[in-house]
This record gives C-alpha cells, sequence and structure tokens, in this order.
C-alpha cells in the first residue's frame, strides 16, 4: 500500500468518525430547542410556504437569510423538529473537517493535514456548534474552503480555484457578522503575496492580477444580493453590536483590554461559561491539544518571519515549469513561498477571527463569536502535535543508531529499530485516542445529559410542545407568555419553540397576561397553558374566569387549566 492510499484510508477513517460525534444521538442530544434557533425555523418555514425567500431577516435582531431558508427547506421536508433544524449544522460540520484537511494538506502535506483533521473531527468545540441550529457553524466552513481554492490557485494559476474562492468569499457575507472583518484578511494577505513577489520568493507565471480580480469579481456576485440590501437597510449592518460594543463602555481601553484578555485565554485557561456553548469554563481545547496549539503557533510565527529574510527563487526554466494534471504549465519555484504565505494565512485568520469578540463587552469569553478561530486553532494544534512527534521520534531513534554505531558488539539490536519505528506510530495513534476519547466523554457524558444544559436549550418547551400536538385537534390551546423579550411575529422570541415545533397545529392561540381579556369567557374543550408565569396567576385565572376549569398535573412544568 503506497502513501497516498494510506491518506485516503486514514482521511476515511477521520471522516467516520468526524460523522459519529456529529450524528450519534442526534435526536436526543442537546435536548430541547433554544429560541434563536427556532426562530431560524419560523422564519425558515414561512419562507419555503410563501415563496418569500429573503436575503436577510430583520428578526431576533438581524440576521443573514441563507441558513434560514436552508432549515426551511429541511424542515419542510423532514417536519418540524429540534434534529430537522441542526441537521444541517451537522453535515457543515463534517465537510468542514474534510475542508480542513484539504486546506493544511495544500500547505504543509499530508501528515499535518491528517492530524489536524483528527483533532477537529474529536473537538468538542466544534462539535458542540455543529449540533446545534446556529448560522454561524458556516463561518469555519466557508473560510476553509475559501482559503482552501485560494491556496490552490496560487499554487497552480487554474482559473476554476479562483472561481471556487470567489464563490466562498461572497457566500461568506450570506453568513455570518463576523465574517464582515474577511474583506480586511483578504487585503493584508495580499499585501503579503506582493511583497513576496517583489523580493521574487515567489514568481507565477500566471497573472497573478487577473486571477485575483476573477476571484473578486465572482465574489461580488455571488454577495450582491446582501450588499445591496445592507446598502438599502445600513442599520443592519452591525446588528446588535452597538449595544454589546466596547466602545460603550465607560473606559473602552479597560474594556478592550478585558476582552482581549478572555478571547485569548480562551483556547487554554478559562473558556466560555455559557451552559449552551460550552461545560462552564473549561478551555476551549483539550489541555494536550491546547499545549500542541501553542507549540503549532509558536513555529508559525517563527515561520511567518522568514519573510524578511527569504531569498530569491531560481528563475523559471525547463527544470522548474512543470506541467500540472490539468496540462496547465505550473512554475515550481519551491515551496519556500507557500510555507511563508501560509504561516502569515493562518495566523491573520487566527487573530483577525478574534476582533469580533474583542470588540465586545458581553459573555466573555465567547466560543460563538470566535467560532471562526476553530479551523487555524487545530491547524496549530495538528503542526505542533506532528513536528514534536518527529523530533521525538528522531531524537530517540538518532541516539541508538548513534549508540550503535559506536559499539559493533550490539549490531545485532539494529534489527529492533524498525520495532521501534512502528511503536512512535502507535504512540502518535494513543495521543490522538486520548484526545478523541476525553472529548467523546465531555460532550456525551458530562455536557450533554446535564440538567444544565436542558435548562440552557429550554427543554421543558419541547416537552410542553409534544404535549400541544398530542391533543386533540378541536381543543383550543391558549399558552400565556409572560416574557418581556424580542416580539417575532407578534409573539414573544421565548415562545418561538412552540410556534415551530407546533408549526400548521390548528387552534394554538399565543396571549399575554395583558391581553388575557382576549380569550372568550364561554370556553368549550379548551385548555390554558402558561409558558413563564406562576401557578399563582393560573389559579386566579380559574377563579376569576374560568371556575369550570380544572387543573391537570401532566410534568412538574406542565400544568394546563382544562376547561370542558
Amino acid at each position: 500500500m503506497d502513501k497516498r492510499q494510506r491518506t485516503w484510508i486514514f482521511l476515511g477513517i477521520i471522516l467516520v468518525v468526524a460523522i459519529f460525534f456529529r450524528f450519534w444521538q442526534f435526536t436526543e442530544f442537546p435536548p430541547g430547542l433554544y429560541p434563536d434557533e427556532a426562530v431560524n425555523g419560523v422564519n425558515g418555514l414561512q419562507a419555503v410556504e410563501t415563496g418569500n425567500y429573503q436575503v436577510f431577516y430583520p428578526d431576533n435582531n438581524g440576521r443573514e437569510g441563507l441558513w434560514m431558508n436552508v432549515q426551511g427547506l429541511v424542515s419542510k421536508a423532514l417536519g418540524p423538529s429540534p434534529w430537522a433544524l441542526r441537521v444541517p449544522s451537522m453535515v457543515i460540520g463534517v465537510l468542514t473537517v474534510l475542508g480542513l484537511f484539504l486546506l493544511v494538506r495544500e500547505l504543509v502535506g499530508d501528515e499535518v493535514a491528517l492530524v489536524s483533521a483528527a483533532l477537529l473531527a474529536t473537538s468538542f468545540w466544534h462539535t458542540v456548534f455543529s449540533r446545534m441550529a446556529f448560522r454561524a457553524i458556516l463561518l469555519p466552513f466557508v473560510l476553509t474552503y475559501l482559503f482552501y481554492f485560494l491556496v490552490r490557485g496560487l499554487k497552480r494559476g487554474r482559473g476554476s480555484d479562483f472561481v471556487g474562492a470567489g464563490f466562498f468569499f461572497g457566500l461568506g457575507f450570506h453568513t455570518y457578522i463576523s465574517y464582515r472583518i474577511v474583506p480586511l484578511l483578504l487585503v493584508a494577505l495580499f499585501g503579503v503575496l506582493i511583497w513576496l513577489k517583489r523580493r521574487k520568493v515567489w514568481q507565477p507565471i500566471f497573472c497573478a492580477p487577473c486571477a485575483v480580480s476573477l476571484m473578486l469579481i465572482v465574489g461580488l456576485v455571488v454577495a450582491t444580493p446582501m450588499l445591496l440590501y445592507l446598502i438599502q437597510h445600513p442599520e443592519d449592518w452591525s446588528g446588535r453590536t452597538g449595544g454589546i460594543s466596547v466602545w460603550s463602555a465607560q473606559s473602552p481601553l479597560k474594556a478592550v483590554l478585558i476582552s482581549t484578555a478572555a478571547t485569548l485565554g480562551q483556547f487554554n485557561v478559562l473558556g466560555d461559561r455559557n451552559w449552551r456553548h460550552n461545560f462552564p469554563g473549561r478551555p476551549e481545547l483539550f489541555w494536550p491539544a491546547g499545549i500542541m496549539m501553542l507549540v503549532g503557533l509558536a513555529i508559525t510565527f517563527r515561520t511567518a518571519f522568514r519573510i524578511f529574510r527569504a531569498k530569491p527563487a531560481a528563475p523559471p526554466s525547463e527544470e522548474t515549469v512543470r506541467p500540472c494534471h490539468s496540462n496547465i504549465l505550473v512554475y515550481d519555484s519551491g515551496n519556500g513561498w507557500l510555507v511563508i504565505f501560509g504561516a502569515w494565512l493562518m495566523l491573520g485568520w487566527f487573530f483577525a477571527l478574534m476582533v469580533p469578540a474583542i470588540l465586545t463587552r458581553e459573555g466573555l469569553p465567547h466560543a460563538l463569536r470566535t467560532i471562526g478561530t476553530i479551523p487555524p486553532a487545530y491547524a496549530f494544534a495538528g503542526v505542533g502535535t506532528w513536528l514534536t512527534w518527529k523530533a521525538l521520534r528522531r531524537k530517540v531513534l538518532g541516539g541508538l543508531e548513534g549508540f550503535l554505531e559506536r559499539d559493533p558488539n550490539l549490531e545485532f539490536l539494529r534489527s529492533r529499530l524498525n520495532r521501534i519505528r512502528r511503536w512512535f506510530g502507535v504512540l502518535l495513534a494513543t495521543f490522538l485516542l486520548w484526545v478523541a476519547g476525553s472529548e467523546g466523554v465531555t460532550y456525551f457524558v458530562r455536557w450533554a445529559p446535564h440538567p444544565r444544559v436542558a435548562d440552557a436549550f429550554a427543554a421543558h418547551q419541547t416537552e410542553l410542545a409534544n404535549y400541544i400536538n398530542a391533543a386533540e385537534p378541536d381543543i383550543s390551546i391558549y399558552v400565556v407568555v409572560n416574557a418581556p423579550s424580542l416580539n417575532v411575529n407578534g409573539i414573544s422570541l421565548n415562545a418561538q419553540p412552540l410556534v415551530y415545533l407546533n408549526h400548521g397545529r390548528p387552534n394554538l392561540f399565543f396571549v399575554t397576561p395583558e391581553t388575557i381579556g382576549s380569550i372568550p369567557r364561554d370556553l368549550h374543550r379548551a385548555e390554558i397553558i402558561l409558558l413563564d408565569s406562576d401557578r399563582q396567576f393560573l389559579a386566579q385565572l380559574q377563579r376569576e374566569r374560568y371556575p369550570q376549569g380544572k387543573t391537570k398535573a401532566v410534568s412538574g412544568t406542565i400544568v394546563p387549566l382544562v376547561i370542558p
């Protein structure tokens, strides 16, 4: 079996593991349905049923419409359920693992790519958001494929790669608000390329300005619907960031320093404390992977600064111009420019995608706002793991070989060296299995079944929705919502899980304590259910308006007033 075949076999195993982490017990974990997830499904189903697919949905502080439209189509096909909303996220999560492998493989080779993909496949951080219905999961996916096609295009000079990069560049504007910093990142990366080109470290034989222009034109075409909307509705450009911005603090500089420290520390010291995003306080990377990330980060910094002493590449010649598999001639000036550019790419990506979190002062550290840093973080961890393993292997084997050369009487032990080499392979596999096992236990044993997670995902509303769906259709059900929050179609955001999960259910009405008078007094075959109000309110309602009704304890959280 050659190296190429082994690579694809290992990649297949990694993708199977990624699928397992994202799909196993996907109808059970996470329990419940958070209102921010549910409103996506409500908007999506409305779009499918009316044909009014929107580029941007202003509800719930505003959200890019692509994800809602996809979720609406899936919900229509599979029926409203928490897992129907989350299936697209699970698929995107697996594809991101594949994308990271492809990108890192283009930059530094198969081995680091496999290790990076293996660590991402079992990442607790990425698994959490791959099993939720938030549109933010698109951000690492789009960025990974954008940079994969860009690097591939710079290496091969093929127009199709730049078209792919342009497509994902434009698509990013339809994903998540944090993406809007990416154009600045690309400007910086193109500056790195210009520097390398002027110093003749990178000498492409294709028209680099033409290729970049093609990418930007395609990106502009794909992004145009969103850009036009934002031009017409500039108030939606920043969403709700104004109220949580560091610039609105009494001391903006102090707020920036605090948010920077919290964001940098989340990877290895203190992670997100929100039960919905993390096991509270746990670093976003499992500590061995976190240490390897720091090692890889240090190596990447050292590599990036080689830009100032990189030597010009040899000019194109018959030896350095080679055909690639698409029959286009590509100048192969060695991988010096690629390693340097890749280092700047990963560093720029990592730190630029922290900025959206650094510029806010709410809920820090915030795993969701920094979701765009996940791929480079695990690429650094892959670099650190592989190079540490290689250095340890070289040190041990080199020492043994030198010892054998100094003592000819021990020559018979040379045959044992191959066995030691194999054991080093076992050591690397054991490390990856240890990380995978720990991350799996954290998600499936410690975090997902925890009662606090059920509370964080409003699991009681899913239970209530199931109760409502089981009721006979001719029974009128009135849900009293006493929650001061944003409204979606006139109904409180907190009640959106019921709206989505009971979509299409006849005779379902939502009222507030202030509008309770709109319920007829002469009710028959009806139930009044409290979503947020206390039971004293229900007792008062029974006493003053519906003395013929009786309360029925269905569960600890569901106690309807049943009117015969």
